[in-house]
């Protein structure tokens, strides 16, 4: 079969940001455990016959939109947690019976990831807003540039400061813009609909901006409860997170200079009147507080998404330069202990249109080159309930691996790796991969 290798995900800027940490979890080398995806349904709960196949569940806020959005007050955060402990029972259900899943994070081997954001204070996740909603916290949040109007608008603002579908209007002096917000009466199938005026509380709805200048404060929030509570890491049914977003400390997108927050109004950084000077104490609070949760995390026995190492070697799709490129890609002996830190995820074909003989050709690459801690999945692709279906061979027993990759004979070209319960190939000069059973 022809190789047609898919391209890699792109690296998220968080991981530019964080140490190198070494799980503290055992590795698995079962091919099913090993499968990871980055999924949602936009409507309610994600079904249990696409859940069950894959062994890291990574769960997007966008999961359930169209259900916690009319809500009030939303709740993003209890939803995500309830469908956790439903993916958990369903994998292990002796071990995490429903209602409440499982008691400890090693009952079941199934793993589940959460939705958490480091830069956009999201008032539908519940912990965030109580904080929005209690003045002694507002250090917690950048605010609009200028001071309030009696009207409770912002003069200099791009965005408004106030929901008008309520009476009286709700007012923030906090920052928010409308950008992924759930909208009324109608939004985008993205940013959700609310089929009341959008309920968050006593603020408006909105995207809020941590102040990671706060430092000390925010940051023992941040670690112990936002990623640490009982909707977080302190619940067993949760392993991990994948944590949104960036902090730019010197260009933007959406038009925002110099630097600022990712994904919000391209006039975010005008809005609250930031400096330049004010980003780069931005970025390096928000670098602190981020690698401070994260050592939590992983010393808890939990990983986040962004510490992943998307893609790992990048496959060949030309025979010029498959036999460079796989013989960086095998690991050798002496790289072994090197090669088999921290996750790999390589990127698996998928969608409407896939052949399959590009997922099979994949998964050849996957097994001749993986460590122990190598999963294979795909991450969010902007839009919910697309191409979940796991492959029959993705949850095959390939047992272990008796060695690490190798070139059979010097300048062959031909790439194999004994596995206890297969044979892997790649023949470079006609990019052919097999996977013989024993």
């Amino acid at each position: 079969m022809p190789i047609m290798f898919a391209a890699v995900l792109a690296a998220a800027t968080l991981a530019d940001i964080t140490p190198k940490f070494s799980p503290q979890f055992p590795p698995t080398w079962d091919m099913q455990q090993s499968t990871w995806v980055m999924a949602c349904n936009y409507s309610s709960y994600m079904l249990s016959n696409i859940t069950a196949a894959w062994g890291v569940v990574d769960l997007d806020w966008s999961n359930g939109k169209e259900t916690w959005a009319n809500e009030s007050p939303m709740d993003a955060e209890e939803m995500l947690l309830k469908q956790a402990a439903m993916i958990k029972a369903e994998a292990c259900p002796k071990k995490c019976p429903l209602p409440n899943g499982c008691t400890r994070r090693s009952d079941c081997h199934k793993k589940v990831w959460v939705y958490r954001n480091g830069i956009k204070a999201l008032p539908w996740f519940t912990s965030v807003r109580e904080k929005l909603e209690d003045p002694a916290y507002s250090g917690f949040f950048i605010k609009f540039n200028g001071t309030t109007a009696a009207n409770g608008t912002i003069p200099t603002a791009h965005v408004p400061a106030c929901d008008s579908h309520f009476s009286p209007a709700k007012c923030s002096s906090l920052y928010h813009d409308q950008v992924q917000t759930p909208q009324y009466p109608k939004g985008s199938l993205l940013d959700g609909s609310c089929s009341k005026p959008c309920d968050c509380g006593l603020v408006p709805c909105g995207e809020y901006v941590f102040d990671h200048r706060n430092g000390t404060m925010l940051q023992q929030w941040f670690v112990e409860e936002y990623f640490g509570g009982d909707t977080a890491l302190g619940n067993a049914n949760v392993d991990g997170f994948y944590i949104d977003d960036a902090w730019l400390p010197q260009h933007g997108r959406n038009g925002s200079i110099p630097g600022g927050p990712s994904e919000m109004d391209r006039h975010s950084v005008q809005d609250m009147g930031l400096s330049e000077a004010d980003i780069s104490a931005i970025y390096k609070g928000w670098e602190a507080n981020v690698n401070a949760a994260l050592t939590t995390i992983v010393a808890a026995g939990g990983w986040a998404g962004n510490m992943l190492k998307i893609g790992g070697q990048t496959m060949p799709t030309d025979p010029s330069t498959c036999v460079t490129q796989l013989r960086s890609a095998c690991p050798q002996p002496e790289k072994k202990a090197a090669a088999s830190s921290g996750y790999t995820v390589y990127n698996l074909p998928h969608g409407p249109n896939v052949n399959h003989t590009q997922q099979l050709d994949m998964l050849a690459a996957y097994l001749l080159t993986r460590g122990p801690y190598g999963f294979i999945g795909h991450g969010w692709e902007g839009s919910c309930n697309v191409g979940y279906d796991l492959p029959d061979e993705y949850r095959q027993d390939y047992g272990v691996p008796n060695n690490n990759c190798t070139e059979t004979n010097a300048g062959s070209g031909v790439f194999t790796r004994e596995w206890s319960q297969a044979t892997v190939k790649i023949e470079c000069s006609s990019l052919t991969a097999t996977i013989t059973m024993k």
